[in-house]
């Protein structure tokens, strides 16, 4: 399918749903000029329309007093998945639309949006991707997951083509399936490529090892999303393809919420969302904290002071590109990546992402890895390189012991891959269940 006639169908498919996602971007081309008081103006008056909402509309607010939204609970995805009904507007606005999140927690859950809602969910993200220089109905190499229900296998497979993206499965690959989508990726000539970090660097460290780095001159952009895009990760991929890595933060359950510009900054989508930094007490920090969220729009499932479960700071001073939006900076791993170590000390994935990375830029020792708390005990896996030796173990051992002296006991198994979660991202640094974060 051509570009002009898929951008013909996004502004079709967002007329059938009645939503106004055209018109939004239209705007929000304009508001992401704002000056920094008028998006706080903006943000204040949503904010006060929501409250007046879901005193009336919501019953888990129906009664109870607040004056501003900090006034109100923090909410979890437990409570919203164990209690919806509380959640859900009484007589909610519009067409609605349901998302279910991946669950990657373990803990999937259903949202209810209203068409509004949606509509400038929708705006934000393509306004995103236009700062990469990406505009509906560009060519899409998308490297993600594929349901495994032939159903909507099919059903995914009519939705790529309208599109007009392709899809290469995040599930299960090998080499000589990089080598088909290489093919795959050179008939069709993406604008640009998105997927999960992991297997766009796999892809790019495939073009490296089989001597396929160039130029590619249709190519715009790397569309980063859902895992956490290490500086190591970015400098693969940019080199491989020759062009600008772009990251892309969200969840199910609001869509989008920050894209990054032309100046690796990374913006929230401030017209539709409200972002809080506290500690672990609940109480607002200017350090690195837990991303609290409020959805502004939804009038159907209002999510007010969400907690995500990921963790990251904000921004402090402009960014050259000009935009005033809300900055998120440091955004990293789920509450459940996040190793606990001595006295309850908190560990970015970042920190054992380093040690690994290292090793691998040294020699090609190892391929891959994965490290896995389960209490005092790290499982490593590691998938060998043409160079690994026993040394390896060694070098990794006397690493973690330099932080953690003997706290942890430290298994390794080798394996020739690491499994992805179901919903086809790869979590190299993650904690087995249960563990309890102490406060």
């Amino acid at each position: 399918m051509n570009t002009k006639l898929a951008n013909l169908v996004y502004h079709l498919a967002a007329t059938v749903r009645r939503e106004a996602t055209f018109r939004y971007l239209s705007d929000y081309e304009a508001s992401q000029w704002w000056d920094r008081e008028q998006i706080e103006v903006f943000q204040s008056d949503r904010l006060a329309e929501l409250l007046n909402f879901i005193a009336d509309e919501v019953p888990k607010y129906n009664g109870v007093p607040a004056d501003s939204v900090y006034d109100l609970p923090i909410v979890s995805k437990k409570e919203i998945k164990e209690q919806t009904k509380l959640f859900l507007a009484q007589n909610p606005n519009g067409p609605l639309t349901t998302k279910t999140t991946g669950g990657s927690t373990g803990q999937p859950i259903t949202i209810v949006k209203s068409s509004d809602a949606m509509a400038r969910e929708q705006a934000g993200t393509l306004r995103g991707y236009s700062w990469a220089g990406i505009y509906p109905g560009n060519k899409q190499a998308r490297m993600w997951g594929v349901p495994r229900n032939s159903a909507k296998r099919n059903k995914e497979s009519i939705r790529d083509f309208l599109l007009n993206r392709i899809r290469f499965s995040a599930f299960n690959y090998k080499e000589s399936d990089l080598a088909e989508f290489y093919q795959r990726f050179m008939n069709f000539r993406p604008d640009y490529i998105y997927g999960y970090v992991s297997m766009v660097r796999d892809f790019a460290n495939f073009l490296s090892r089989n001597g396929k780095m160039q130029t590619y001159p249709w190519l715009k952009a790397v569309v980063t999303t859902s895992e956490v895009l290490s500086e190591a990760a970015r400098q693969d991929i940019s080199k491989a393809f020759g062009v600008r890595v772009y990251n892309e933060y969200g969840c199910g359950e609001v869509g989008t919420i920050a894209h990054e510009c032309e100046h690796g900054t990374m913006h929230v989508s401030s017209e539709n969302l409200f972002i809080e930094i506290l500690d672990e007490q609940n109480k607002p920090t200017k350090q690195d904290g837990k991303i609290i969220v409020t959805e502004l729009h939804n009038r159907a499932q209002p999510l007010v002071r969400y907690e995500l479960g990921d963790y990251g700071r904000l921004g402090r001073g402009d960014c050259p590109c000009g935009r005033k939006l809300t900055v998120l900076e440091n955004i990293h791993g789920r509450a459940y990546d996040i190793v606990v170590g001595p006295e309850g000390r908190k560990y970015h994935p970042e920190f054992f992402i380093y040690i690994f990375e290292e090793l691998k830029q040294e020699s090609e020792s190892i391929l891959q890895f994965q490290l896995v708390q389960n209490n005092e005990t790290l499982n490593i896996s590691l998938v060998r390189g043409k160079d690994f030796d026993q040394q390896i173990e060694t070098q990794i051992l006397a690493r973690l012991r330099q932080e953690f002296g003997d706290y942890f006991t430290t298994d390794f198994n080798y394996v020739d891959s690491i499994p992805r979660e179901p919903s086809g991202k790869l979590r190299v640094v993650k904690r087995a269940q249960p563990v309890e974060l102490p406060n």
